[in-house]
């Protein structure tokens, strides 16, 4: 679902930053001519060093679609840097988790938010935002979305304040460290709703507290087992090949990208 077959792919650049592989067909003659959208060059300077994700960009096109970069090194059997390994990554999954809003009443919602030129940018669309995804921002200082402010900055904690839209809430936020993005999350719901009645309200900050520290632990965990385990893999597989064991077979049997690639490195070797 992250790999989507549209959204989707998988990229090989060598050492000078020069593209050599696109996964996805959809997408292989344009960036091939043009190179790939959004952070490209970024990504893969900072994909030399070891792994890292881009920030998220906008696809080209008429409907609002989003994706991000994450991206490793590749090393040859002496042990050199020999080029970088790049995944699209399509971001409505990640929204779709992030708009789930079970416990959270007819006002709640989670955001995300990432720094960004002294703005606490909102990265994905909101239950009373629909088109927030980068273009709702708030600037560093004001008196609104002061829990995205601090969690954009690295902070946590709770309490009552007043949101993006100026309506008083209970909100919740943490800092989001992944791959040394400055991204926090924010679990909020508006203050009338959640003192109804107030006896309610201690249960209702411990909620949004685990649901905070749930997504958290959700983005972490499928981020490094869903992107960084397969280019291991393809690594460790590309090494054995390389250095002469041709009866050696990746065998990464997935329905995308990832897995057409390891399938070319094992006709490779047989071939």
């Amino acid at each position: 679902e992250w790999l989507s077959v549209k959204k989707g792919d998988i990229l090989l650049v060598d050492q000078n930053g020069r593209l050599l592989y696109v996964g996805n067909p959809d997408h292989r003659s344009r960036y091939m001519k043009e190179g790939p959208p959004g952070p490209w060059q970024k990504t893969i300077e900072g994909g030399k060093i070891g792994f890292t994700l881009s920030d998220l960009f906008r696809l080209p096109g008429d409907a609002p679609q989003f994706a991000f970069y994450a991206a490793g090194p590749i090393y040859g059997i002496d042990g050199r840097f020999v080029g970088t390994a790049v995944t699209q990554v399509a971001a409505e999954p990640l929204f779709l988790l992030l708009q789930k809003y079970s416990g959270l009443g007819q006002s709640g919602e989670t955001l995300l938010v990432a720094q960004e030129a002294g703005l606490a940018l909102v990265l994905n669309p909101l239950r009373h935002d629909p088109d927030a995804a980068l273009t709702r921002a708030i600037q560093f200082g004001e008196q609104k979305g002061i829990p995205s402010q601090q969690a954009a900055l690295g902070h946590s904690g709770a309490g009552r304040f007043s949101d993006y839209r100026g309506v008083e809430s209970v909100m919740v936020f943490r800092s989001l460290p992944v791959a040394g993005k400055r991204w926090g999350i924010v679990s909020k719901i508006d203050w009338n709703e959640a003192t109804l009645p107030i006896e309610r309200l201690f249960y209702l900050l411990a909620f949004l507290m685990g649901v905070s520290a749930s997504v958290i632990i959700f983005v972490v965990l499928t981020a490094v087992n869903f992107l960084v385990t397969p280019i291991r893999i393809l690594q460790a597989g590309a090494k054995r090949i390389g250095e002469g064991d041709l009866d050696y077979r990746i065998g990464l049997a997935r329905p995308d990208e990832l897995g057409d690639l390891a399938a070319a490195f094992d006709q490779m070797a047989v071939s």
